[in-house]
């Protein structure tokens, strides 16, 4: 059986430090990129918006289901992006 030695020790040491630094690098970058955590923004077309904000609720049948994104006027109508707070609409 081997012993380690004392400069096989410190490589090994500095390695494990190596690793552990490269693995949590590696997982700051996944958690930055966008796609992996990205919600889709929908959007819906309105005649009169009626004092609605970026931030407000968006409530459907009188749920609290997400956050107003944008908005945009369009001509007439002024264009509302949503995002859905992971509720899920129908099947």
């Amino acid at each position: 059986m081997r012993v380690l030695e004392g400069s096989n020790r410190v490589r090994n040491g500095l390695m494990g430090i190596l690793i552990v630094i490269l693995v949590i690098g590696v997982g700051q970058s996944f958690a930055s990129v966008p796609m992996l955590f990205a919600t889709p923004t929908y959007y819906a077309e309105f005649s009169d918006t009626g004092g609605l904000n970026n931030g407000d609720k968006v409530r459907i049948a009188g749920v609290d289901v997400g956050t107003v994104r944008s908005m945009e006027i369009d001509g007439d109508k002024v264009v509302i992006g949503y995002a859905l707070g992971g509720t899920q609409i129908g099947k």
